[in-house]
C-alpha cells in the first residue's frame, strides 16, 4: 500500500497539471465485491457517483454504493448480510492522448454491514461500520466530450457485521458510464 500512495503522490507532484474549466460530472458504475474470508457469497455493488475535476488531472469524488444482499441458507433458516459503502477518493488523471486516461484514486469510506437472520437464527442481529483506506486503479475511454466509459479495481478495506468481528477485506472491479456538465 505505501508503494500505491508513494507513486500516486510522486505522479500527482510530476504531473504539474494546467489549471481546467471547472467540470462537474456523474458516474454509475456497476460490477463485483469480492469479500475475502468468508463464507458469504460476493454479491455485486452497484456504484452512483458525482465529481469535481478542478484541474486537468485531479478530480474529487463523492459517491453511494449499494451492495447486494447475500445469504447464507441453512436447513432450519437462514442469515442475510446487508451493506453500503459511502465514501470520497481524490482521482489523479494520466492521458495517454485525448481519447484515453490510466487514473488512480485515493480516499476513505465509510462501510456498513449488517447481518439478520430466519427461523432459529431469528435472534441474529448485528451491525458495525469501519473507516477504511480505499485506494483503487483504472482506465477511462471518451467517446465524446462528455459521455466516457470506464473500467477500475479498488480495494475499499474491512467489511464487519459486528464490534467483535475480524472482518473481510472488499475488493471490486466495475464498469461504469460517465457524463461531464
Amino acid at each position: 500500500m505505501k508503494k500505491i500512495i508513494s507513486t500516486v503522490l510522486l505522479a500527482t507532484a510530476v504531473a504539474t497539471p494546467a489549471l481546467a474549466a471547472d467540470q462537474y460530472y456523474v458516474s454509475l458504475d456497476t460490477g463485483t465485491y469480492s469479500m475475502a474470508k468468508t463464507t458469504y457469497a460476493s454479491p455485486g455493488a452497484l456504484d452512483i457517483i458525482g465529481g469535481y475535476r478542478f484541474a486537468d488531472n485531479m478530480a474529487l469524488e463523492v459517491g453511494y454504493m449499494i451492495v447486494g444482499d447475500t445469504t447464507l441458507q441453512y436447513t432450519n433458516g437462514s442469515t442475510i448480510g446487508k451493506q453500503s459503502v459511502l465514501h470520497a477518493s481524490g482521482v489523479f488523471s494520466f492521458p495517454i492522448n485525448d481519447s484515453f486516461d490510466f487514473f488512480g484514486k485515493l480516499g476513505f469510506n465509510s462501510l456498513s454491514g449488517k447481518i439478520t437472520g430466519t427461523g432459529i437464527y431469528a435472534s441474529t442481529n448485528s451491525s458495525a461500520t469501519t473507516t477504511n483506506l480505499t485506494y483503487g486503479i483504472g482506465g477511462q475511454y471518451k467517446f465524446t466530450p462528455q459521455i466516457a466509459a470506464r473500467l477500475q479495481y479498488e480495494a475499499l478495506g474491512k467489511a464487519k457485521a459486528s464490534s467483535t468481528d475480524t472482518g473481510s477485506d472488499v475488493t471490486r472491479a466495475s464498469v461504469g458510464v460517465v457524463y461531464s456538465f
